[in-house]
Parts: structure tokens; C-alpha cells; sequence
């Protein structure tokens, strides 16, 4: 008010100005009076501060909202699935959980000795789904406590095939690096080192005595040749089918005995492996060893076998290719996996890691299955991640919005007390008041 009396006794105004002052704090429209605006720029100026603070309150709520965030904690989860081979050797029809399915089939003499004679009907169809699969391994139901998201560690003994890079086929198999392309026609080939029947069973089995019936001489290697695209392109005076040149490998797949480690996670019920670990201890049946019928192990080396010779039986044969223009001739079950690109028929990069992780892949799809004898249920600590909503704090914005209020409010807190400063009293809204203030010679003039 002080600001007001000051403006009125200073400047000649309109009747309408002054009505403009005073009501500009209930009348926006006032604001569009220019006389206003050019001769009371500071009543103006307050008035236009009485709308523009509240809007301070608009920005102070968004200092503290609510927004989603995930919540772990730390506890026992105490249906892990996990692998235990080593009940293989126990697995019989008197066993605990005979209705289950081990990983071979065997044969019973009348001594009660049994040896392998292939792989189980299961395990056949999990490797068969597992090996086919474009999303990984095979996931078993989710163990999480109340069908929640969570992550944990299993680690298992199991077989694992290790593959190293060979400068030639081995001299016993009928193939050679030249045979590869591009001096050859073949852009894959699977081969094993050994000759086997039907089920995986060694050859050798058929002419053997009884006491050498079943026992195991040798685990077969699987060698194989592939071809590598380097997208360098031939020479214009090179002869060649090929657009690009091509670099032929080729390497040998030991079966090993190994420790998996794994950490996985469950997240809107799907499994995720997040961390993998192969830990390769030795052969699964080093180089003049042997394993018998009568051995301790039998059972869980022959289900290894079991494994190989699945995974094999996909991998053998030859996929051939007569130049880049030419059709892709495949004879081998690779061309339905995901280690062979659809579009080229060449193998996928990183080809050897590949083919360990397919097979490891299969191995840990024996997890899915509750009819498999070797699948275990263990209590392992894990991580529920729980999703909720949280208070999130922004103390900018409350600073921002109410330090403007603060800092405005004390600007006209200041102009008022300079006002009053200048008038030598304060004044108010009362008559007297309204009286005293038109009293003046400016004032007279106008209303004449």
C-alpha cells in the first residue's frame, strides 16, 4: 500500500490506472493497461507477484514422488533344481525313484552284470528339444519362492566337450583340410574317431567274448572341418567360385569330465543364464584306460557316453557348397541348430566355443525334466528381487520453487519498506487514508 500512495502522489494518472492498481490483484485484464505498466511499474510488478507465487506450490510436490525399484533380498530358496550324476550308478529297478528315467539303457545278464546298450528313450527326446532349441538350454519350472524373480548359483560334475584347433584330420578318418573349401566343395564335416553301432554302441561289441562285452576301450573324439568367411575378397586375377576368401579349419572335440558352474536367474517366470563357468578336469576315458561292466562308475560313465554320442549323432555328416552362387547341399542334422547360419550354411563365429556351449546347454537341460533320475532338488542361498514402490526425494526442486517464493517475497517486502522509508509513515487502506492521498494539487486537476 505504502507503493501505491507513492505512485499516486508521483504521477498524474487516469482514473481507470488507478482503479488498475487496485484491482489488478483480483483482475488479470488490468495487466493489459499500458498507463499502468509504464507509469506504476512497481505496484505492477507486486500485483503481477500475487498471481505468479502460487504456482511455487505446483513445483514443490514433484520433490517427493513414488516410483517403482526393485527390492532384493537375501535368502534360502529350497527347490533348486541341480544335477547329480553320480545316482546313475545307483539307478536299477529297486532303486529309490525307479519310475524315473536314467540317462542309458542296459542290458542284464544272468550274472546280474549289465552294460550299456544305448541311450534312454528320455533322454533321447530331452536331447533332441534341447539341441533344436534357438533360446538356449531347456528351463525347468521356476524354483523361486512364490513364482517371484530371484537368482542363485548350482554347480554340478558332468561331461563337457573341450575343442582345440587341429592342423589336419586325423589319419584314420576319411578327409583332409584340402577337401574343404574353397579348394574342395565341403563347408562342414562332422566325423568320429571311432566306429559305432546303432545307440553307441562300440563296434567292437559284436564280435567280443562275454567277458569283453560292455566294457569301453576308447571314447570317441569328434573331429570336425568348417570353413570361416574372412569377407576378404579374391584377387581379380585369383580363380575361385567364392566371391570372399575362405579359411579351413579344423579341430577335435575330447568328451572331459568337468565341473559346471552356473549363476541363473528367474525374471517374469523365463530363466536367464547370467554366468557360466566350465571347469575341465580330465578325459572322460584317457588314452589305454578302460571301463568295465564291473566298475563303480559304470552306470554314470555310460550316461556320459549316452550324452556324447547324442550330441554326435547331430554333428556327424556334411554339409557341401560348389561356390558362393551354388546351392548348399546339407546331409547333417548341424543345419537344424543354431551352429549353422540359415542365409550362408557356414558354421556361426567363434565355432569351437559354440559347439561347447551347445553341448553344455544340452547337459543342463536335463534340469527340466523331473522324470530324470539324475535331477536333484538342493537349498541354496538366492536373491529375490521384489518389485516396489519407493519414495524418491528430489530436493532441488523444493529449493528451486520455495527459495523463488522466499527470495521474490523479500524483494517486496524491501520495495515496501523503501516505500515507507520515502513517505515518512506507513499507510493503509482506510478512508483517511484514500482522503489524505487525493488531497493533492495533481489529483484536483484530474478530476476537473
Amino acid at each position: 500500500m505504502p507503493n501505491f500512495q507513492r505512485t499516486a502522489q508521483k504521477h498524474a494518472l487516469q482514473i481507470e490506472t488507478f482503479d488498475a492498481m487496485f484491482s489488478a490483484c483480483n483482475d488479470p485484464l488490468q495487466f493489459f493497461s499500458l498507463e499502468l505498466i509504464r507509469k506504476a511499474t512497481v505496484p505492477t510488478l507486486l500485483a503481477g507477484l500475487v498471481w505468479v507465487l502460487p504456482l511455487c506450490a505446483i513445483a514443490s510436490p514433484a520433490s517427493l514422488t513414488s516410483a517403482a525399484s526393485s527390492l532384493n533380498t537375501t535368502l534360502t530358496c529350497d527347490d533348486i533344481p541341480n544335477l547329480d550324476f553320480s545316482r546313475e550308478n545307483s539307478y536299477g529297478p529297486d532303486s529309490v525313484n525307479a519310475d524315473g528315467e536314467g540317462l542309458s539303457y542296459w542290458d542284464f545278464e544272468d550274472d546280474n552284470r549289465v552294460y550299456y546298450t544305448g541311450p534312454s528313450m528320455d533322454f533321447q527326446r530331452l536331447s533332441t528339444l534341447s539341441l533344436l532349441s534357438k533360446t538356449g538350454p531347456l528351463q525347468p519350472s521356476n524354483p523361486c519362492v512364490g513364482g517371484g524373480n530371484c537368482s542363485y548359483a548350482v554347480s554340478f560334475d558332468g561331461p563337457a566337450y573341450k575343442c582345440e584347433e587341429q592342423p589336419d584330420f586325423d589319419s584314420n578318418i576319411p578327409m583332409k583340410k584340402g577337401n574343404l573349401a574353397p579348394d574342395g566343395n565341403y563347408t562342414y564335416y562332422g566325423y568320429s574317431s571311432t566306429s559305432e553301432e546303432i545307440g553307441g554302441r562300440p563296434a567292437e561289441w559284436s564280435n567280443a567274448t562275454d567277458d569283453k562285452i560292455g566294457v569301453f576301450y576308447d571314447e570317441p573324439a569328434l573331429w570336425i572341418g568348417y570353413v570361416i568367411n574372412t569377407t576378404e575378397p579374391f584377387n581379380s586375377s585369383e580363380s575361385s567360385l567364392w566371391h570372399h576368401k575362405l579359411d579351413p579349419k579344423v579341430m577335435k572335440c575330447t568328451l572331459y569330465n568337468a565341473t559346471y558352474s552356473y549363476t541363473l536367474s528367474f525374471m517374469n517366470g523365463v530363466m536367464f543364464v547370467n554366468n557360466s563357468k566350465t571347469n575341465f578336469i580330465s578325459p572322460l576315458l584317457e588314452e589305454g584306460a578302460s571301463v568295465s561292466p564291473n566298475a563303480s562308475n559304470y552306470k554314470a560313465f555310460a550316461g556320459f557316453h549316452a550324452a556324447g554320442f547324442l550330441f554326435c549323432k547331430t554333428m556327424y555328416n556334411a554339409i557341401n557348397q560348389s561356390g558362393e552362387s551354388g546351392w548348399s547341399e546339407t546331409y547333417s542334422d548341424i543345419s537344424q541348430t543354431t551352429l549353422v547360419d540359415a542365409d550362408t550354411s557356414l558354421t556361426v563365429p567363434n565355432f569351437p566355443s559354440a559347439v561347447e556351449t551347445k553341448f553344455a546347454d544340452l547337459v543342463l537341460s536335463i534340469m527340466s525334466d523331473d522324470i530324470m533320475h539324475s535331477k536333484i532338488h538342493i537349498s541354496v542361498p538366492c536373491t529375490m528381487a521384489n518389485i516396489v514402490l519407493v519414495w524418491n526425494y528430489a530436493p532441488l526442486w523444493l529449493w528451486l520453487s520455495y527459495g523463488a517464493a522466499l527470495l521474490t517475497t523479500l524483494v517486496a517486502v524491501a520495495v515496501g519498506a523503501a516505500a515507507i522509508s520515502r513517505n515518512g509513515y506507513a499507510v493503509d487502506t482506510n478512508f483517511s487514508t484514500f482522503l489524505a492521498t487525493t488531497r493533492s494539487k495533481d489529483l484536483d486537476d484530474i478530476a476537473e
